[in-house]
């Protein structure tokens, strides 16, 4: 009974020797051996992981960078089309301006050269009746026409201070020719008028139609038709 039982416990020590020489030279370097490898397993497997992890960041980097591109793309060609849109309505405004203008322009245009045609009628047929007054006055007795209108420019002369002094020279022009007598009459009252000093020479002008002027020397009294007919030419112009 005792023999087994040592048999039994030396059994049991030699294998509790043998687990641990097991244990410490084969199972530690088995153990280190295994989780050696599972690290060069696990090293790839994580590097596979990290580089999916990248390349879905990537990913969904991409896609956020299309969509950008995309919503950047359809503002770009939103704003595109209202700047086109815009340059389209101000252009179509710069013509519609243009062609007032160019309307206001014709008719400005037109309305002046109507006021100058206009104007060169009036100013024709207010010189040819002028003309033709002058031509009919000429033949309807000038004599006695200038004579009246020579009393009048005398009588203009009467009525004005303009004694001198000094040896002035007056001049009357008249229409038609004047008869010695009636120079002198006229010479007298310019003397009476004007003074003794005062020379007095007569000239003709056919151009008066009728009538007289008297030049002072410091003033022109005119009582002719000429003048009748300019004033009435100035009077029809300005109508």
């Amino acid at each position: 009974m005792h023999t087994h039982l040592a048999t039994f416990v030396f059994q049991i020590v030699n294998f509790l020797i043998l687990v641990g020489v097991l244990r410490y030279w084969l199972y530690r370097p088995v153990q280190t051996m295994i989780a050696r490898r599972q690290r060069e397993i696990e090293a790839p497997l994580a590097d596979a992981a990290t580089e999916r992890a990248k390349a879905v960041q990537l990913r969904d980097e991409a896609e956020r960078q299309h969509q950008a591109a995309a919503g950047e793309r359809d503002r770009f060609l939103l704003e595109a089309g209202r700047d086109a849109e815009s340059r389209r309505d101000q252009l179509l405004v710069d013509a519609r301006q243009a062609a007032d203008d160019l309307v206001k322009t014709g008719q400005e245009t037109l309305r002046r050269e109507r006021a100058a045609v206009q104007s060169k009628l009036q100013e024709q047929a207010v010189g040819l009746a002028v003309d033709l007054a002058a031509r009919l006055l000429a033949m309807s007795a000038p004599e006695g026409a200038t004579d009246h209108l020579l009393d009048e420019a005398l009588q203009a002369v009467e009525s004005m201070d303009g004694r001198t002094t000094g040896p002035d020279r007056v001049q009357v022009i008249t229409a038609v020719a004047v008869g010695s007598a009636r120079r002198d009459a006229i010479a007298t009252r310019l003397h009476r008028s004007l003074g003794d000093g005062v020379e007095v020479t007569f000239a003709e002008d056919p151009a008066l139609v009728a009538g007289a002027e008297i030049h002072l020397p410091t003033a022109v009294v005119r009582q002719s038709w000429r003048e009748q007919l300019a004033l009435a030419r100035k009077e029809l112009m300005a109508e």
